[in-house]
């Protein structure tokens, strides 16, 4: 692990929502990121 890994697990020990807000971030990009690769794909093909 590098050292800088416990300074962030107590601050965000220290600051739940912090850590609540940056998952919830990281949700989004994905489930937004996946709805437009599955748009990108379904326009590509010609029914």
């Amino acid at each position: 692990m590098f050292p800088g890994s416990m300074n962030l697990l107590s601050f965000l020990n220290d600051n739940p929502f912090v850590f609540a807000g940056i998952v919830l971030l990281f949700v989004l990009a994905v489930f937004f990121i996946s709805m437009f690769v599955s748009v990108h794909i379904f326009e590509k093909k010609e029914w």
